[in-house]
């Protein structure tokens, strides 16, 4: 499958940029056109007094999109927001037939505005709304923006074996750190994995990007519609890449060299490679593989996965939203995942990215034992993942950054709400039932 991936100029809205650049889409032969997160189209002034979770205002949307997709000679993903601030991203397909899906809804969780989360029946829609589309053959899963940052929702897609994931989002990101997300969330699903985004600025510093990556992460290659030598952020250009292209390699974690660093603030010292001797005459068991260890004020929560578990997403997580966690205050969580042979290259282009991610998305420490290797991953105050440096065989580890579900499920500045969680474990239940 031939996808294209819109890295929108939002600073150039208006009908002549946006038909010039369809122009590119219908001479060529692209299978599906992305656009970013609340894109423009010029249509969309149209959408803005509809509400895309009644029946008239999906027809109207959806109506509109067939037009688009009818014109440009392929199937679309386009994203806006509706009157009640509801982000949501459908695609459309003119020229389905067969088992092809014609249109599918997907509304976005991590939001400011509005949350998927937040819907009374949450429970009941799950299904409905993580439906892969089915296009050709391929099953193609859609998010939007910060929710593939958080590996549950990329994982119910997962779970259902899809070919392709992509993600629209607004941009304006950190380079590093979303490639990380967007490569692993291709090797815990073993799919393709894309990312669109738009982007609005002053041109210093273009921060938006796309992203492409095989099922074993690898960074795809890309050819543009609109320019012969273009950049991953060079606003305004079309991206194609090509899903048909055999591709069996690798890439090694392009942070593997990351510099150790040790911590400003330490709250307890965790003897490097001492996880077993720990857990057998230091914790109290909770349950199979969550253990707690009692250190003052704080209880230190040992999440403990072996080998390859810690590539599943819903395994790492069932542990930190086990229910008999919830009665005990004051939780720090560590994360140790044990090998008893762990080989050099899966270390390097799939082991290393995935932990990082994993302290990333969940706000813990996370921990490597091996044969071969011994690290340890917290991240920083602005979320980015940094490399703990061992002192005379310990890691003085930050509690204060390593608060677990209670730190991503709570209100804060950022748009989360407290009251998502409950839905986010009913996801979780559902995902793992």
């Amino acid at each position: 499958m031939k996808i294209g991936l819109y890295l929108e100029d939002m600073n150039k809205k208006g009908i002549i940029t946006f038909y010039k650049t369809m122009h590119y889409v219908k001479k060529s032969d692209i299978d599906l056109l992305v656009f970013p997160e609340d894109c423009y189209t010029p249509f969309v002034n149209k959408l803005t007094s509809i509400d895309i979770m009644s029946k008239n205002g999906y027809l109207d949307v959806e109506n509109h999109c067939r037009k688009l997709s009818k014109y440009i000679g392929c199937a679309v993903i386009f994203s806006s927001v509706d009157k009640n601030g509801v982000t949501y991203s459908i695609y459309v397909n003119a020229f389905c037939s067969g088992r092809d899906t014609f249109s599918k809804l997907y509304i976005k969780h991590i939001d400011e505005r509005y949350s998927a989360f937040e819907r009374d029946n949450y429970r009941q829609t799950i299904k409905a709304e993580f439906e892969p589309v089915i296009y050709k053959g391929l099953k193609i899963g859609m998010t939007i923006g910060a929710d593939c940052n958080y590996s549950l929702l990329s994982r119910t897609y997962g779970k259902q074996g899809i070919d392709i994931l992509i993600n629209s989002s607004k941009g304006n990101v950190l380079y590093d750190r979303w490639d990380k997300f967007n490569k692993v969330r291709s090797i815990e699903n073993n799919c393709f994995n894309f990312c669109t985004m738009g982007y609005s600025g002053d041109y210093k510093e273009v921060n938006s990007y796309v992203y492409g990556y095989t099922p074993t992460g690898k960074m795809m290659k890309y050819r543009s519609l609109n320019s012969k030598n273009a950049k991953h952020n060079d606003v305004g250009k079309i991206f194609v890449y090509d899903t048909s292209i055999p591709c069996d390699e690798f890439d090694i974690d392009k942070t593997i060299g990351q510099e150790e660093i040790i911590n400003d603030y330490k709250h307890y010292y965790y003897t490097c490679g001492g996880t077993t001797r720990m857990i057998l005459n230091y914790t109290e068991k909770i349950d199979d593989n969550i253990f707690v260890y009692h250190s003052g004020e704080y209880n230190i929560v040992i999440c403990l996965l072996n080998g390859e578990e810690i590539l599943f997403p819903e395994k790492v997580l069932s542990l930190l939203h086990n229910s008999k966690l919830k009665t005990i205050k004051n939780k720090k969580y560590i994360i140790v995942n044990q090998w008893k042979q762990l080989d050099d290259n899966m270390y390097k282009t799939q082991i290393s990215d995935v932990l990082k991610v994993r302290a990333m998305e969940n706000s813990c420490v996370v921990i490597l034992e091996s044969d071969k290797f011994y690290k340890c991953y917290q991240c920083d105050k602005d979320g980015t993942v940094q490399v703990v440096k061992a002192t005379d065989g310990k890691y003085g580890l930050n509690l204060d950054l390593a608060n677990g579900p209670e730190a991503v499920w709570k209100d804060n500045d950022k748009g989360f709400k407290e009251n998502w969680r409950s839905s986010y474990e009913a996801l979780l239940n559902y995902v793992m039932a």
